[in-house]
């Protein structure tokens, strides 16, 4: 009688450690559980639909980093279908603070994987400083002469990842603003743009990210320079897009010489004369600058006496918003 109580008080005894030891591994799995979440990641560019196929995403870089700012996840993907709607997805994501850095088509800026390999700190990828090197030029750039897709580049810090908080918008900008140049042509005659000159707006370097208009400081002053146009036919009563370009944010300091504005053309030599540009802003903004993700729309006349016009109808605003969704990574 005494052995049968004792494997009846043995298998309690058994069955109770039993228990408690499934309980400890359901706290625990629990608990492995709850610190890690799904993070869907959104990223909405400063543009519309895009204006031109080369505004299209061609190439996306994500760079992750975690409290200490130290790189935890790397993320790079290439397209083909151009389109501007896409997400990421990152599974079982560890909940605490991170900070997200998206880079866009980087190839425009002369940008590879080797730039970012031996980055180990997260915000050391906003110091990155991109330059035209003698011969080498990234902007500005006619829109006719675009190879790779125009840059964007955008970040969030001090993000904290939870179940409450796993959707994130990361907002980028395109890293270059843009021109458009209209031409009303009222004539009387075709002619032939041969060259269009902005005057001293070039800048020769630009930051990845943006930095409030802050250029790099071995950056040169803005340059003069134009754009030489194969000999682009503006028929008489058309008004013609003349010219589509993007280059270097100007800087946050206004150019000293402003705005202006020259066409060369073999049949009307005065419209050779630069003239300035008086410019009609949208929004807030600090006049005789052009901001990373603006674009500068000129709408200038070729009058009757074979002159252009000296009132531009200019306006300088923010590309549309639109939203970029990355695609999830395989």
């Amino acid at each position: 009688m005494r052995m049968k109580n004792i494997r009846r008080y043995l298998g309690l005894t058994l069955l109770m450690f039993a228990v408690v030891a499934m309980s400890s591994c359901i706290k625990e799995n629990l608990s492995e559980k709850s610190d890690k979440v799904d993070v869907t990641l959104s990223f909405n560019a400063r543009a519309g639909e895009a204006e031109n196929e080369s505004e299209g995403i061609k190439t996306l870089r994500v760079i992750i980093s975690d409290e200490s700012d130290n790189i935890v996840y790397r993320f790079f993907q290439d397209y083909n279908d151009n389109q501007t709607t896409k997400t990421l997805q990152i599974m079982g994501m560890k909940t605490g603070s991170w900070n997200f850095y998206a880079i866009i088509n980087e190839a425009s800026l002369g940008l590879t994987e080797g730039d970012f390999s031996g980055v180990t700190k997260g915000s050391d990828l906003l110091e990155i400083a991109v330059e035209n090197e003698g011969q080498i030029i990234y902007f500005p750039k006619s829109g006719e002469n675009i190879t790779e897709a125009i840059p964007a580049s955008g970040y969030l810090q001090n993000v904290q990842i939870n179940e409450e908080n796993k959707s994130l918008t990361i907002n980028c900008t395109y890293a270059v603003a843009k021109i458009i140049l209209n031409i009303q042509n009222n004539s009387g005659m075709d002619f032939t743009l041969n060259r269009v000159s902005f005057g001293e707006i070039f800048q020769q370097g630009t930051f990845l990210f943006n930095k409030n208009g802050e250029l790099p400081s071995t950056s040169p002053k803005a340059l003069a320079d134009g754009f030489n146009m194969s000999k682009k036919v503006i028929p008489a009563g058309d008004n013609t897009e003349a010219l589509v370009c993007y280059l270097f944010e100007t800087g946050s300091q206004p150019l000293e010489n402003g705005f202006t504005l020259a066409l060369e053309s073999d049949e009307i030599p005065d419209l050779g004369v630069s003239h300035k540009i008086t410019v009609n802003s949208t929004e807030n903004y600090t006049p005789y600058t052009l901001p990373r993700g603006y674009k500068m729309q000129i709408n200038a006349v070729v009058n009757i006496g074979q002159q252009i016009n000296p009132t531009f109808n200019v306006e300088v605003l923010s590309w549309d918003k639109k939203t970029i969704n990355i695609p999830e990574f395989n």
